[in-house]
């Protein structure tokens, strides 16, 4: 625990020297807000009741809803008197310093009740509490860097699942960290209840048997729903006002006032270090610097060595279901946060859910196409095109085939519409309005002659419409 506290001064120590007037360069906006936040509450706790979840002092006189803001309630009151002392850019910085620290703390007691030795629980707080993404996160998001109950909020719900312990007490629990996560940031909440679903799937799916034995055993099916009830019952009676006030009280938000899709992981982000850490490059830096969010929000980095060594021990101990579960939860989460724009071929930007037809497409093409003939070197038939192989290769075809091909479409006079016949059969047209040229095929043949592997005579391609645009359409081509 010291090496932790340690740790955090050392992040931290240019603050210290003048707590009161220093804070975290690049992102001041922000954290005068979270300054302003924390002198409101002080306030209010100072003439002896709680903060006013609905205020006129900001943004007047319309005034603001704090509970659709990072307000940070809770870390406000508990640092009320270190704010009225010594001003609320100090209790920031306690904050900060405490969030580092803490957060190592918590996932280092969690791993240690989960019958994990000193040192790897140790490393695996610190790797937790001074990550690249809770380093990044204190450039003026508190409510992200303050990560001290995520864990265990976890390990809350892991022990009623699995039945440790006494369910009636772990509900309470999780009820009031529950609770308690929603006065500190409920982005986090949200991102916590993402993550152990993930968990609980993933232990559904690696461990039937016990996930079978765990519903139909009435003791441990009453005990575990009895735990989620306390929790549920607990959490509704703390936050059930706030939450109305937050969503149907005054001045509450419609919607995101945010372009939410924008806010998303990219691939090169996972090993490019940016300038706010202690080992990059100035190559990596500069990339970095033009992420398209400001940099706050560049949380996805892990780095290659991370990354390896992860993949090693994953890979050694996979019969492990500890290492399995973490290893799979892993992923999957690294997975959610691409969001829904991370392929890139050609410069151009696909959904993440094409990411595995594009492989489908390149693997389906280069065996059957340049392994086999009429091409290839190999002897014998390729293997089968089924619909099974056929239609991610297909999909990947249609999504790709407007962005790849945008000098050819611009040189038409109008749309094109190819028919396609047999496995994954399917319309495919660019363009809107009554097509200028159209072209029948069948899966296979399709697949040869849009990566011109092939022309249109010899695959049995049927081609309509007048021969200058024809001409055009036989240009196309998808990679």
């Amino acid at each position: 625990m010291g090496c932790y506290v340690l740790g955090a001064f050392a992040l931290t120590y240019r603050l210290w020297a003048d707590p009161a007037g220093q804070m975290v360069a690049g992102n001041a906006g922000d954290i005068n807000l979270f300054s302003w936040f924390m002198r409101d509450v002080a306030t209010a706790v100072s003439h002896g009741h709680l903060p006013a979840l609905v205020t006129t002092g900001l943004n007047a006189p319309q005034g603001i809803n704090l509970m659709w803001n990072t307000s940070e309630l809770l870390p406000g009151v508990v640092l009320a008197p270190v704010t009225l002392l010594a001003g609320p850019q100090t209790s920031l910085n306690v904050l900060l310093t405490v969030g580092f620290a803490g957060s190592a703390a918590s996932l280092f007691l969690v791993l240690r009740r989960w019958d994990v030795s000193v040192i790897p629980a140790a490393i695996g707080g610190a790797v937790y509490g001074f990550s690249p993404a809770l380093i990044t996160s204190g450039i003026g998001h508190f409510q992200l860097e303050f990560a001290v109950l995520p864990p265990l909020i976890i390990h809350m719900v892991l022990r009623l699942v699995t039945g440790r312990g006494h369910a009636l007490r772990t509900g309470l629990y999780l009820g009031l960290l529950t609770a308690a996560q929603v006065f500190i940031g409920e982005e986090l909440l949200v991102d916590t209840a993402v993550a152990a679903a993930v968990i609980l799937v993933v232990l559904v799916v690696t461990q039937p048997r016990a996930a079978i034995e765990a519903v139909t055993s009435r003791a441990r099916a009453v005990a575990m729903a009895a735990g989620l009830g306390i929790a549920a019952a607990v959490a509704l009676v703390i936050c059930a006002y706030p939450l109305w006030v937050q969503f149907r009280g005054p001045l509450h938000e419609h919607g995101s006032p945010w372009d939410v899709p924008t806010f998303h992981s990219y691939l090169y982000g996972f090993v490019t270090p940016s300038g706010s850490l202690l080992f990059h490059t100035s190559a990596s830096a500069f990339k970095a610097l033009h992420y398209p969010e400001p940099l706050p929000e560049y949380l996805a980095y892990v780095g290659w060595p991370l990354l390896i060594v992860a993949l090693v021990a994953a890979v050694a101990f996979w019969r492990d279901p500890k290492v399995r579960l973490a290893a799979l939860t892993f992923v999957i989460l690294e997975w959610f946060t691409l969001g829904a724009v991370t392929v890139t071929s050609g410069g151009t930007r696909y959904p993440a859910a094409l990411l595995p037809a594009a492989y489908a497409f390149d693997h389906y093409t280069h065996i059957r196409a340049d392994l086999f003939p009429p091409r290839g070197p190999l002897p014998g038939p390729p293997p089968p095109s089924d619909e099974l192989r056929l239609v991610p290769a297909l999909d990947w075809i249609e999504a790709a085939l407007p962005q790849q091909n945008a000098g050819v479409l611009a040189a038409l006079s109008g749309p094109v519409r190819i028919s396609v016949t047999g496995p994954g059969a399917r319309t495919i047209q660019v363009g809107r309005g009554e097509p200028v040229a159209e072209v029948s095929s069948d899966a296979p043949a399709l697949v040869r002659w849009i990566t011109q592997r092939g022309d249109w005579e010899q695959l049995g391609v049927k081609p309509c419409g007048d021969q200058r645009e024809l001409g055009l359409v036989a240009q196309l081509k998808v990679f």
